[in-house]
């Protein structure tokens, strides 16, 4: 007679739909772009703290420069947060979302335009590409082309504009040729280099004043409580500008200004 099968020792089987449970039951791990898109969603519903959460937990390989630091503030000033710090904030994260859910087919004559100043005449596609998403082609989708009014709409949180009215007008405002004629405590004055504007722009304190008589191209806006901010710091500007300077255009711009950025470099290496 063959012998009978002996039973094995030990913990019994785990029937398959409990193993099933159990396992969705174990927190899936996000990937970088799922942490990237929930910080999104997280941030527009002004959840600070779990945007927050969700980037500290990204690889050091996605970088999020700026954002975690900004969030941190938000967090730790909470309902003490001045208003023109929450314009501020709300254009940034306008900036952030123009990046993440651009239109890439609007967005690439810009990036040429920068591309060619940048690299020169013999740019090519690659490099055009590679441009998409510089911070001064997506403040020129933003601001210029009129993105920023659909962020406001389809996007920003409920209420914001209310508590900072002045974002309504931030489309109607034109980069500018600044120098810098002074600083105080938490602003720094400038004049318009190609008018005859005056701007004080509110500084945080953890960023470093401008020194006086140095030019920098920058897009003051209104903010809040009077005076100006900026959404993008200021790119330095050295000698005088070319003529005529055509910055109410996008395209004319992002081609100068990708040549000024390519020849401050240069001077820096």
């Amino acid at each position: 007679m063959p012998k009978s099968r002996k039973r094995r020792k030990g913990r019994k089987p785990v029937p398959p739909d409990r193993r099933r449970a159990a396992a969705a039951a174990r927190p899936r791990r996000l990937s970088d772009g799922d942490l990237v898109c929930a910080a999104h969603v997280e941030e527009n519903q002004m959840r600070w703290q779990s945007a927050l959460d969700h980037l500290l937990r990204l690889s050091p390989r996605t970088p999020v420069p700026g954002w975690v630091g900004e969030l941190g503030e938000l967090v730790i000033r909470g309902e003490r947060t001045p208003p023109w710090v929450f314009a501020q904030w709300l254009g940034r994260a306008g900036c952030r979302w123009a990046a993440y859910a651009g239109d890439e087919a609007r967005l690439a004559p810009l990036a040429w335009s920068f591309a060619r100043g940048h690299v020169g005449a013999g740019a090519s596609p690659d490099d055009a590409v590679a441009q998409l998403l510089n911070p001064w082609v997506v403040d020129a989708w933003l601001f210029d082309r009129g993105a920023f009014d659909r962020y406001l709409r389809e996007v920003a949180p409920v209420g914001i504009v209310d508590l900072c009215p002045q974002v309504r007008d931030w489309t109607c405002q034109p980069l500018r040729l600044l120098r810098c004629t002074g600083s105080d405590h938490g602003t720094d004055r400038f004049d318009d280099v190609l008018g005859e504007a005056t701007f004080t722009v509110r500084r945080r304190p953890t960023e470093v004043a401008t020194p006086e008589g140095q030019q920098v191209v920058a897009r003051p806006l209104p903010a809040p409580g009077g005076g100006s901010l900026l959404v993008l710091p200021g790119v330095v500007v050295e000698g005088e500008p070319p003529g005529p300077l055509d910055l109410r255009t996008p395209t004319a711009w992002l081609g100068w200004l990708g040549r000024t950025v390519r020849t401050h470099s240069d001077k820096a290496a």
